[in-house]
């Protein structure tokens, strides 16, 4: 989150020194962002709550990969990743399995096929790895 220097007005921050609130001398927002979210054992920052009372959460697994985006009832996606740290999924838990997507790889880990319903996806690829073809809707 980023904004320009003269709209912020304070940083608040707890007895450990992480960061707990963002206020803004912008009439209206005296609060931008509060109820700041941290990994236990990195101290990574993963949640926070705007002054919309909507929240924000990035959560990533014990290798740092990103499983999950949440803010509120919009936009929740979760990610799946395979043993080579390839995106295997993508869950949308708001719109439901139609919006949701596997992914498929060839021996070299390269992207091959994307699974969703509606709009599957097949790549094509020269043995340089440059790809050659794309297609959609294909069953």
């Amino acid at each position: 989150m980023s904004l320009a220097p003269a709209a912020l007005r304070s940083h608040l921050f707890g007895g450990s020194g992480q960061l707990n609130a963002i206020g803004s001398n912008i009439a209206g927002w005296g609060t931008i962002a509060d109820s700041f979210l941290y990994q236990p054992a990195t101290t990574l920052r993963y949640g926070f709550r705007y002054a919309s009372n909507s929240y924000r959460l990035k959560q990533s697994d014990a290798d740092g990969r990103l499983t999950r985006l949440y803010a509120g009832p919009m936009f929740d996606l979760a990610f799946g990743w395979n043993n080579v740290d390839n995106l295997s999924t993508i869950s949308d838990w708001v719109y439901g399995s139609t919006h949701s997507a596997t992914m498929g790889y060839d021996s070299r880990d390269r992207l091959s096929t994307v699974t969703r319903s509606g709009d599957n996806q097949i790549f094509g690829l020269d043995a340089s790895g440059n790809r050659t073809a794309h297609n959609r809707g294909l069953r």
